[in-house]
C-alpha cells in the first residue's frame, strides 16, 4: 500500500552494568529501560516518498550514547528513471555523551544523497553529511565530523 506504520514498545532489563566512573570501570548494578518507537512510510506518488520515525527512551540509569528522544525524517525523490535523491533530517535530544557525571547533548543533522544506477548491478552515489555543519559528540572528547562529501560506486555480483 501507499502507507505503512509501525509502533513498538519495549522494556530492557539488565544486571552487572559496567560504566566508567572517575576513569575506572565499575559494576554499577542493574537497570530497567523502557521506551516506544513509531515509524511512518508514505508513498506520496510513484516518484516521491516520505519516511519518518521517532523514539522515546526512559532510562533509570544513564547509558552512554543513548538519547531520550530521537526524531528522523526523509524525503526521497526520483526525478528521472534510475536517479534517486534523498534529503534527511535527524534530531537527537538528551543524548548521554558521558555518564559520570551525567552530561547530555542535543543536535540536529541534515544529510543529502543522490544515487544513479546506470545498470541494475552498478550504482554511483554522492553523499553530503552534516549539511548544517553541527558540532556534536556521541562520546565526550570525540567530536564527530563536520560537513563532509563522499562519492562512491557499488557493484553487485550474482542475484539480488
Amino acid at each position: 500500500g501507499r502507507l505503512s506504520t509501525e509502533l513498538t514498545a519495549f522494556i530492557a532489563k539488565g544486571t552487572n552494568l559496567i560504566r566508567q566512573v572517575a576513569m575506572q570501570y565499575l559494576n554499577t548494578g542493574s537497570f530497567q529501560n523502557r521506551g516506544v518507537e513509531v515509524m511512518v512510510d508514505y508513498k506520496i506518488s510513484e516518484r516521491l516518498r516520505l519516511m519518518a520515525n521517532g523514539s522515546y527512551l526512559h532510562l533509570n540509569v544513564p547509558v552512554l550514547a543513548a538519547p531520550k528522544y530521537q526524531i528522523f525524517g526523509s524525503l526521497q525523490y526520483e526525478p528521472v528513471r534510475n536517479v534517486t535523491t534523498t534529503l534527511s533530517v535527524q534530531h537527537i535530544e538528551d543524548l548521554y555523551i558521558q555518564t559520570s557525571p551525567a552530561m547530555t547533548q542535543n543536535y540536529t543533522l541534515a544529510d543529502f544523497r543522490t544515487t544513479y544506477k546506470p545498470r541494475p548491478f552498478w550504482e554511483i552515489n554522492l553523499t553530503i553529511n552534516n549539511l548544517l555543519n553541527q558540532k556534536y559528540q556521541i562520546n565526550k572528547g570525540y567530536p564527530m565530523p563536520s560537513t563532509n562529501v563522499m562519492v562512491g560506486m557499488k557493484f553487485s555480483v550474482g542475484k539480488a
